[in-house]
């Protein structure tokens, strides 16, 4: 074994990017894959040997960076220097070397046959060489050096040794833990909830380069993660689908440690993109009396002769002019039409908060609302910390409300 030597950062950082390339086809189920495939396996089988090779041969001062011409692969692996009588894996990666060559010059498509399980192959004699000559494979390397969140770095930390340990329950808690963060420091990845297999988000996070279906798969695995601030995590697992003891498992958890090395060193840099915000994030609604005495009125129901509940109204206030109520921009419809169905009328009406507060309230409680031609409706800013954080320097001022174009062309 050739040794030392301390090991520099940037020789680590190139072989851990190798070790994380090679990853997702580690993670690879054993059948035979289909062409385009192993083409992939095999290219990115290429690139973490290439980087490897050169971090060994730079660790031992053989690397000539001032040459024109970088080396190639081969030549790279033909700098290292082994102990007398050590042999290298020199056919092998020559081989693919050409494999690689033939495909990116001429298309012809590696061997089924002979590349099938290239990733995990390549990663065992890299593995080895890597324990030859720096004293530590690939195994050994610390992983979370590639994450450079601190927080999310140590609940990644806490992950591997839970699983470790055999808690595997608490290593995903805390896999969830450091995607949450990872995700929550970037605005334009934060409306990706952790422990929710959406599409949507999957789509999103593709063009930063995260395998869709690793990170569906993830989510999955992962319980719903959630805090406001710097609140503690409020953590919690839906059993009835996958949150139960036959979901942590000691293959579920080393998947999803591999499947996080995927997907964080790709989101925590990713270059920022502005971000829609829905209206109720941003304002709240103002209705305000334009006239004296506007009635609020309250659903109420009546008997008619047959026994049944008709739908009709009762006073329940009234408004002065220039008095305003305040609605969150979140209820909808504002405006909607209503019936009073002991009479036939049908009026354009504003929606009101319920009486009382809470949950109770907001489910049991009659309905109120305000006439619509009675009122103005404004948008009016909120003063929230979290829009302080999100958007500095954001100046928003009160606005006319419009109502939205529900027409549709043919």
């Amino acid at each position: 074994m050739i040794t030392g030597m301390a090991i520099r950062p940037d020789v680590v950082r190139r072989i851990l990017l190798a070790k994380s390339i090679l990853s997702a086809s580690q993670a690879a189920p054993w059948h035979e894959p289909d062409p385009h495939t192993v083409a992939q396996q095999v290219l990115a089988a290429h690139d973490a040997s290439d980087l490897v090779f050169a971090a060994i041969a730079d660790h031992q001062g053989r690397l000539d960076k001032a040459a024109k011409k970088a080396p190639s692969m081969p030549d790279c692996l033909d700098l290292i220097n082994l102990e007398d009588g050590e042999s290298k894996p020199a056919v092998y990666f020559r081989d693919l070397n050409y494999a690689r060559n033939s495909l990116k010059h001429v298309g012809l498509l590696p061997s089924t046959q002979q590349w099938a399980h290239v990733g995990r192959e390549t990663y065992e004699k890299l593995s080895d060489l890597c324990g030859r000559c720096l004293g530590l494979t690939l195994n050994d390397l610390d992983d979370s050096e590639l994450l450079l969140n601190p927080e999310a770095k140590a609940h990644f930390v806490a992950a591997k040794a839970a699983t470790g340990a055999g808690d595997y329950r608490r290593a995903l808690e805390e896999l969830g833990k450091a995607l949450y963060v990872l995700l929550h420091s970037n605005p334009a990845l934060s409306r990706a909830g952790v422990g929710e297999a959406s599409a949507e988000n999957a789509i999103m996070l593709s063009g930063f380069g995260v395998d869709a279906n690793t990170f569906l798969r993830l989510q999955e695995f992962l319980p719903k993660v959630f805090r406001l601030g710097s609140a503690p995590f409020d953590v919690t697992w839906a059993q009835s689908k996958f949150g139960h003891p036959g979901n942590w498992r000691e293959e579920v958890a080393g998947f999803c440690l591999q499947a996080f090395l995927q997907i964080g060193p790709r989101i925590q840099e990713a270059r920022w993109i502005p971000l829609p915000v829905e209206l109720w994030d941003l304002y709240d609604y103002r209705v305000t009396a334009k006239e004296e005495d506007v009635r609020i009125w309250e659903e109420c129901h009546s008997v008619t002769l047959g026994f049944q509940f008709a739908q009709t109204k009762r006073e329940a206030g009234k408004l002065a002019k220039g008095e305003s109520v305040v609605v969150s921009a979140a209820r909808q419809p504002l405006v909607t039409d209503w019936q009073d169905q002991t009479t036939g009328s049908v009026d354009k009406v504003v929606m009101l908060p319920v009486s009382g507060s809470g949950l109770i309230a907001s489910i049991l409680a009659p309905r109120r609302f305000v006439v619509f031609d009675k009122v103005a409706i404004t948008c009016v800013p909120r003063d929230l910390a979290s829009i302080r954080e999100f958007f500095p320097g954001l100046d928003l001022a009160e606005m006319p409300w419009a109502e939205d174009d529900t027409t549709t062309e043919d």
